[in-house]
């Protein structure tokens, strides 16, 4: 035994004490589950986060970047071990599952009960139920949808959206299905892309798909075509923090997370 180990053995001393501080996350405490090849919900998310004691806790679940919908469906299998690496220790007020095609294909109360087999009764939020309650919240109904996906998956989104009561003024992709290609859309394409989704009857636009990088062009993007405009990220994320009880305005990041 070495004289040190000598040392600490001879000490009969009790372990220092300490008066506990508050962990973060006392506003809100926040799960997401992103995909394993997005580059942009995480770093979107925590751009838009206010500084006021919001906790992020980020899990990863295995995709192979294919957004069709074998490729989407492939998820459902991990959603619950993936819920469970975000421990229930920490306490997280909600789970959000990072896949706007990804909740369309599978199926959100198959996505809540997967994750809650893991965490039970937590609520669960995803970027499509947030952008039906934010239409909701605006009030508006006739949405003008850019995507970057191929026609098969714009199919499954209209039928989605439409099922919900929106009226499309217009859908168009880029017929991407790689995370790291659609982050790779520059701004100026996704706004050109808008002219192909605008009409005189169009209340809002939609920027479906968590892989796009968007966040702080939102309000620029308001400006530009007067118009609401709700993104996969942003919808996502205005759920979530209204489910863990934070309604607190949040100002650089369009009107809706002003509501």
């Amino acid at each position: 035994m070495s004289q040190a180990q000598h040392v600490i053995a001879d000490q009969e001393q009790p372990y220092h004490s300490f008066m506990p501080q508050a962990v973060p996350g006392q506003n809100a405490c926040l799960g997401l589950i992103a995909l394993a090849t997005d580059p942009a919900t995480e770093p979107e998310w925590r751009r838009m986060i206010p500084d006021d004691d919001i906790a992020l806790y980020v899990s990863r679940i295995a995709y192979a970047s294919n957004c069709t919908p074998e490729g989407l469906m492939a998820m459902a299998e991990g959603m619950t071990d993936a819920a469970r690496l975000i421990d229930a220790r920490l306490n997280v007020d909600v789970i959000a599952y990072s896949c706007t095609s990804g909740t369309v294909t599978i199926g959100y109360d198959n996505v809540a009960s997967r994750i809650r087999a893991a965490h039970p009764d937590i609520p669960c939020s995803t970027p499509i139920t947030g952008a039906v309650e934010a239409f909701n919240r605006l009030e508006v109904s006739k949405i003008g949808v850019v995507t970057p996906y191929t026609n098969a998956i714009n199919a499954t989104m209209e039928d989605y959206l439409v099922n919900e009561g929106c009226e499309l003024t217009g859908m168009t992709g880029f017929g991407l299905t790689i995370d790291r290609e659609i982050a790779s859309i520059p701004m100026e394409d996704l706004a050109k892309a808008v002219t192909a989704v605008l009409n005189d009857e169009t209340e809002a636009l939609f920027f479906s798909c968590t892989a796009l990088i968007i966040a702080e062009h939102i309000d620029a993007l308001e400006q530009r075509f007067g118009l609401p405009v709700v993104t996969s990220n942003q919808a996502m994320l205005w759920q979530s923090l209204r489910m863990a009880g934070y309604k607190k305005p949040i100002t650089g990041f369009g009107r809706l997370m002003t509501l």
